[in-house]
């Protein structure tokens, strides 16, 4: 998928960019998945849902945590990722995260639950 100028192409010609293939996996969870920050954000700019769930029900900022890349986290929750969504395991992403003891992330995360 990497591919900007196919993606803004897409974008511009009114694609539903929420709308899943037949896994049911959308252009934001290919993007994520493929640790594309660039592809995140485009999606993101033309409104593709940041809480939006898996077929396992995982919510997209969970799926982002188990790849590790920070910077797509920050870009998920600038965007209004809910910190707080829960997977069939009952675990939020913080709580994922500090399991999988990426401790950065668990800041990033704990610090966009804080009030403002």
């Amino acid at each position: 998928m990497k591919n900007k100028e196919i993606l803004e192409k897409l974008i511009e010609k009114g694609a539903t960019i929420d709308q899943g293939n037949r896994l049911s996996e959308t252009a934001l969870m290919e993007a994520i998945d493929q640790k594309w920050p660039e592809g995140v954000e485009l999606l993101l700019q033309a409104d593709a849902d940041p809480n939006q769930r898996d077929r396992r029900d995982t919510p997209i900022l969970i799926r982002a945590v188990e790849t590790e890349h920070q910077g797509i986290i920050r870009k998920l929750l600038a965007h209004g990722a809910d910190p707080t969504l829960k997977n069939r395991r009952n675990q939020q992403a913080a709580e994922l995260a500090r399991e999988q003891g990426f401790t950065e992330i668990v800041r990033i995360l704990e610090e966009a639950q804080k009030p403002e």
